[in-house]
């Protein structure tokens, strides 16, 4: 019986030592300068720290031997002073230093996250840099609590405020088959040639239709970091010619591929297309004036249909307040039926793949 009480108190030596021993070769973290070795009740206030522990006493960083980071937090309580330890990614305590660094610019909106790299100090000299590779990553089964959110619960102060409102200006590319109505227009207008005389010759006529590039007005809501809606408008004439387009999308950034200043999305859309041209069925030229010397009565044809719009994506900070927009979308459009004059039916094809660039404002 002796032995077997001898034997689990060696044990327990043996595991105490280890801690002691782990513990005691974790090194201390200057996150930043101007924080030191130790978070105090006082510096907790002033960047917004630790908001949610009310006993908070001081927090300090460490790293292990095997590079991992962890912050012990030391809290006042009823039965006494009591630890906390919160275990985080080494990005994760990059974003926490650069925004200990500029916490006056982020509360003053005149600061992006991401701007600049900072560097944290182990005590002993070493230094840590932000690693290449987006700074949010996974969380990791282990026994500590193991976060890469930061420890700031006045939030308002730091992530991006939601909603906010964007309003964009662009130019795309669009290509839609007309090819059967505008064979159609010239179907029409030859059966007029009998109608010409003398020194004159018959000019049948068709429409352009060409609205590429078009220009897009665009007004989106930010709803989360992940979720946006995006109201888009697009209206051109072209002499007789006239394209419209309305359509809402909603938006989505995948959190796994953002990193700074690139925001890759995804998104679905659905709205109305519409479209009308206004043509002549033809001119009279004399051919020896080479002058106009008639036109006929005018042919119009008119259409349009709701549609589906894919999107992928991809925003480009410049700032704060200012990013490009470059997007590849398909415009998804079921074919029109449609008549034209005499009766002559035609289909029109609305849908096409569409290249676009914005530029936005980020209110």
């Amino acid at each position: 019986m002796c032995n077997k009480k001898l034997a689990v108190l060696v044990i327990c030596m043996v595991c105490l030592t280890a801690i002691s021993t782990s513990q005691s070769s974790d090194r201390v973290i200057i996150v930043s300068p101007r924080v030191g070795t130790e978070i105090d009740q006082q510096e907790r206030l002033y960047y917004y720290l630790f908001q949610s522990f009310d006993k908070f006493q001081q927090g300090v960083f460490y790293v292990t031997p095997d590079d991992s980071f962890y912050v012990r937090i030391r809290l006042q309580t009823a039965k006494g002073e009591q630890d906390t330890v919160i275990q985080y990614s080494k990005n994760a305590l990059m974003r926490f230093a650069e925004k200990i660094d500029h916490i006056e610019e982020i509360i003053a909106g005149t600061y992006k996250m991401g701007s600049t790299s900072p560097k944290i100090i182990v005590a002993d000299g070493e230094q840590f840099v932000r690693d290449t590779v987006q700074y949010y990553s996974f969380p990791m089964p282990v026994n500590k609590i193991l976060s890469d959110q930061l420890p700031f619960d006045d939030r308002s102060h730091f992530d991006e405020e939601f909603p906010k409102w964007s309003f964009g200006i662009g130019y795309s590319t669009y290509d839609p088959d007309f090819s059967e109505l505008r064979d159609a227009f010239i179907v029409v207008a030859n059966r007029y040639k009998s109608k010409v005389i003398g020194n004159q010759f018959f000019s049948p006529q068709k429409p352009a239709l060409n609205f590429s590039p078009l220009f897009w007005y665009t007004l989106s809501l930010r709803l989360s970091q992940e979720i946006s809606l995006s109201a888009e408008v697009s209206q051109m004439k072209e002499g007789e010619d006239n394209f419209s387009a309305y359509l809402l999308s909603l938006f989505y950034y995948p959190p796994s591929l953002d990193m700074e200043p690139l925001h890759p999305f995804l998104g679905i859309g659905y709205g109305r297309t519409y479209f009308s041209t206004t043509v002549p069925y033809g001119v009279v030229i004399d051919t020896i004036s080479k002058y106009q010397v008639a036109t006929f009565d005018k042919i119009s044809s008119s259409a349009g249909e709701y549609g589906y719009l894919l999107t992928s994506g991809c925003d480009v900070d410049i700032s704060s307040h200012y990013n490009i927009q470059l997007s590849l979308c398909y415009l998804i459009v079921p074919e029109i039926k449609t008549t034209l004059a005499e009766n002559i039916p035609v289909s029109v094809i609305l849908g096409s793949i569409v290249a676009a660039v914005r530029f936005q404002v980020v209110f």
